[in-house]
């Protein structure tokens, strides 16, 4: 340091302000508001609606696209978790027309696979559901930005 900063960094410590010392105090402070600022932003993402749908959005479209290959280890662990969901669903189903009342095939299929057709019936509605309300609001949002 050269003598005129070190004495004006000697004023500032026994209290008297300089114009150097406001000066760099107001630099350090629009730094640390920019910086808290931008802490704020990052911890923000994803977190905001539109940064969540957005990001839900891209994964699906890659996992639809196709356009990129799955790697060995992301192969092997789709088909397991395709091997775990049937092998629960086959071992219940197969249990409920093993010990099913008596009655024709008809009636402990119905038995067997009742609950499991009901139940993903009703993901299925809820998807295509959810689906058609973000088609339209997306289709909606569109129309407004060509009125502008």
């Amino acid at each position: 340091m050269k003598g005129g900063k070190l004495a004006a960094c000697l004023r500032t410590m026994v209290g008297e302000k300089s114009p150097f010392h406001s000066k760099c105090h107001e630099v350090a402070m629009r730094k640390a508001r920019e910086e808290w600022e931008q802490d704020i932003n990052a911890r923000q993402r994803n977190v905001v609606f539109p940064d969540t749908v957005q990001n839900e959005g891209r994964l699906w479209r890659n996992l639809l696209n196709r356009g990129q290959k799955l790697t060995l280890v992301q192969g092997i662990g789709i088909a397991m978790l395709f091997l775990l969901c049937a092998g629960i669903l086959l071992s219940d189903a197969y249990s409920r027309f093993r010990y099913a009342s008596s009655g024709s095939i008809s009636e402990r299929l119905v038995a067997a696979f009742g609950w499991w057709v009901i139940i993903f019936g009703l993901f299925g509605l809820f998807f295509l559901l959810l689906r058609w309300r973000v088609r339209r609001a997306l289709l909606s949002e569109q129309r407004r930005d060509r009125l502008r």
